[in-house]
C-alpha cells in the first residue's frame, strides 16, 4: 500500500473518531434540551402549540442525530480496524472502542438502520438481532428506535436497543487524543519515509 493509501487511513481514523465524539455529544445535547422542556412544560395548564411543534422538531432533529452518531462511530471503527491492520498500537484502540457495545453491534445496527425498508418487509439478512431486549428485559426495541434505560444507578441512552451513547462517548474522549497523536506520528514517519524516497 502507497503512503498516500497509508494517509487516506490514518486520516479517516482520526476525523471518524473525533466526528463520532463530537456528534455523540451534540446528540445527547439535543436529548437534554428536549427532556428540560418537556419538564417544563408538564406544570403548565395549556401548553402553547408553538412549544410542543419545538419538541416535535428537536425530536425530529434527535433521530436525524442518532443516525450521524451511529453513521460516525462506524466509520471509526472501520477506519481504525484497517489502521490496525498496517500500523502497531491501534488494535487496542478498535478493541476498547468495540467492547463498549459488543463486538460487531455497531456495524449490526448502522446496518439495519440503513436497509430499514428490508427489515420492515422481514427481508433482512440478520432479521432475528432486528430487535432486542433492555438490560432489564422489560422493554424491546428495534435496531432504529431508541430508549433511555433509567434506573437508580444508570441513565443510558441505548440506539437499537444496543449502542450505548454515554459509555461511547466516555471511551472516545479517552481514545481520542491517544488516536489524534498515533495518527500524527505516523503521517510524520510517513512523510519521513517520503522525503528518504525522493
Amino acid at each position: 500500500m502507497d503512503s498516500s493509501a497509508k494517509w487516506t487511513l490514518l486520516n479517516g481514523s482520526e476525523k471518524w473518531s473525533k466526528g463520532a465524539l463530537f456528534q455523540g455529544q451534540r446528540l445527547l445535547s439535543t436529548h437534554q434540551e428536549i427532556k428540560q422542556i418537556e419538564s417544563r412544560l408538564l406544570f403548565v395548564p395549556n401548553p402553547k402549540l408553538e412549544d410542543i411543534a419545538y419538541v416535535q422538531e428537536l425530536s425530529d432533529i434527535e433521530k436525524c442525530e442518532e443516525e450521524f452518531f451511529v453513521y460516525a462511530l462506524h466509520n471509526a471503527i472501520f477506519f481504525l480496524q484497517k489502521t490496525s491492520d498496517l500500523f502497531s498500537g491501534f488494535r487496542t484502540i478498535v478493541d476498547e472502542i468495540e467492547n463498549v457495545n459488543g463486538k460487531g453491534i455497531v456495524k449490526d445496527v448502522r446496518d439495519m438502520r440503513v436497509h430499514v425498508d428490508d427489515y420492515s418487509k422481514k427481508k433482512g439478512r440478520e432479521q432475528e438481532r432486528f430487535i432486542c431486549k433492555s438490560p432489564d428485559g422489560l422493554f424491546s426495541a428495534d435496531a432504529t428506535s431508541s430508549f433511555i434505560f433509567q434506573n437508580a444507578c444508570q441513565n443510558d441512552y441505548l440506539i437499537g436497543g444496543r449502542i450505548n451513547v454515554q459509555k461511547s462517548i466516555q471511551v472516545l474522549q479517552k481514545l481520542v487524543p491517544i488516536i489524534i497523536d498515533k495518527c500524527k506520528e505516523q503521517i510524520r514517519l510517513l512523510d519521513e519515509e517520503e522525503d528518504l524516497t525522493t
